[in-house]
């Protein structure tokens, strides 16, 4: 939930974030007092961008980026002591890369080894044998991500 409308004073902020794997994002935000401080009106934007920080190492695409937008306005009114609106209005357009992640399946016979679970690895699913039995403690399955470098080039 955005900042309450200040029918009292001016203000106005902006931040802007940039960092490795090309994130980028800008933030703001603007109040103005109306009609004799029984009005205001306050104004949120956002825009942020990153390129994720995997590639998905069978398809090439990016994993665990995202592309988003959003404003949000508030109207405040208080035509007495006793009375007080605040309208809202916001509008987001969200898009999402998948978050890596690692599913481990059913053991396969000569590939019980240790598996090497990323450290970006967001989400773990654990399946089970046909039997029903639990998984071995290790398993073995090839690598679906890796990780890129601040540069955006793969390790």
């Amino acid at each position: 939930m955005s900042k309450k409308p200040d029918t009292e004073n001016f203000e106005g902020n902006a931040t802007l974030y940039v960092a490795q794997d090309g994130l980028y994002e800008v933030r703001g935000a603007v109040n103005f007092p109306l009609a004799d401080g029984k009005m205001a009106l306050r104004v949120n934007a956002l825009y942020s961008v990153f390129d994720g920080s995997y590639d998905n190492a069978i398809s090439g695409q990016a994993l665990g980026g995202w592309d988003t937008k959003g404003v949000a306005a508030a109207l405040h009114f208080t035509p007495n002591d006793t009375t007080d609106f605040t309208l809202r209005l916001w509008y987001s357009d969200d898009e999402s890369e998948p978050r890596p992640s690692y599913y481990w399946g059913q053991a396969v016979p000569g590939r019980n080894t240790t598996l090497p679970l990323l450290a970006g690895a967001v989400g773990l699913r654990l399946g089970v044998n046909q039997t029903g039995a639990p998984l071995p403690a290790s398993i073995r399955y090839p690598s679906a991500a890796r990780p890129r470098d601040h540069l955006g080039r793969r390790d």
